[in-house]
Parts: structure tokens; C-alpha cells; sequence
């Protein structure tokens, strides 16, 4: 999302958590994560047009495309919930805005073990 953010300055985009430590994070100065040339990245662009909040309601509803990131590195889920993106839509129904799911997976060592920086 912060790649986005830095190429594309005239698009908003709001990165949102239910995990308020995590977005605490990303609004400080020391990340939740680390991936080479990203603190620059998200200090270049946080406050401009990249956003971190908790507040999903809100800024879902206000969205033109919501991404969801799921998966921890520990293979393919067979659903993704999307409860928290969608809080008032009933489970069948599609969701009200175009949707990208992400696959996310966490670069592991050839143990398993999370790679921490």
C-alpha cells in the first residue's frame, strides 16, 4: 500500500487494522515490519496520502477498492473473513465494493521461523 501511496500521490490511500498496537506502529517511527527502503517510503508519503487508522467503518465505507490481506505464512486459508471489512453485510452477499484479496506471507527461514529484521 505505500508503493501505491508513493507512485500514484494523487490516490488517498488509508491502511486500517482492528489491531490498534499495530497501527500505533505504523504511525511511529519504528515499523511492525521490515522490508528493505520501506521506512522511507512510508515517511515520504505517511500523513500526505498514505493514512493508518482503526476506524474500518469509515474508512471502508469510504473506499473505492478495498484490499484484504490474509494469510500468515502458514499456507492458503480456505475462506477469508471478510467481517471486519464488511461488518453490516450478511456472509452471502457480496461485498459492496470492487475486492482484492492479498496473500500475504511473511518471509520464513528454512526452519519456519518468521525472519525478523
Amino acid at each position: 500500500m505505500a508503493m501505491i501511496a508513493l507512485k500514484c500521490p494523487e490516490i488517498e490511500v488509508v491502511v486500517v487494522d482492528i489491531n490498534q498496537p499495530r497501527i500505533d506502529a505504523w504511525n511511529s517511527d519504528v515499523l511492525p515490519i521490515y522490508e528493505p527502503g520501506l521506512d522511507e517510503v512510508v515517511q515520504q508519503c505517511r500523513g500526505r496520502n498514505l493514512f493508518f487508522s482503526t476506524d474500518t467503518t469509515k474508512h471502508v465505507a469510504e473506499a473505492d477498492i478495498v484490499f484484504v490481506r490474509y494469510g500468515s505464512g502458514m499456507g492458503v486459508p480456505r475462506y477469508v473473513p471478510l467481517s471486519h471489512a464488511f461488518p453490516s453485510t450478511p456472509v452471502s452477499t457480496p461485498p459492496p465494493k470492487p475486492l482484492v484479496l492479498v496473500l500475504a506471507r511473511l518471509p520464513t527461514s528454512p526452519t519456519g521461523r518468521v525472519l525478523h529484521a
